[in-house]
């Protein structure tokens, strides 16, 4: 059984998915070692890319649940940096 909810909390939107499955060892899951938890590695990645939080609680034989916190309002980190107006030149 798979349980999926989506909110929008204080100018935050929250994910969170979890399951009664088999559930797994979080600690092992972001090491160099393992590679079946690479999707779970670019959750995370794009998740403080986009500057949310990410959180993974798992047990064995007890299931998984995973949150998910991202800024409703996206704020580039360069959006401070001025960026070249100047047009292209042909080569």
């Amino acid at each position: 059984k798979v349980g999926i909810q989506l909110f929008l909390e204080n100018d935050m939107i929250k994910a969170v998915v979890e399951d009664d499955g088999k559930g797994f060892e979080t600690e092992s899951v972001f090491t160099s070692e393992s590679r079946r938890s690479l999707g779970l590695l670019g959750i995370k990645e794009r998740v403080a890319l986009l500057g949310g939080t990410f959180s993974i609680k798992s047990r064995q034989h007890q299931g998984t649940r995973i949150v998910v916190e991202i800024p409703a309002v996206y704020n580039s980190p360069t959006a401070d940096v001025k960026s070249d107006q100047t047009e292209p030149r042909p080569v």
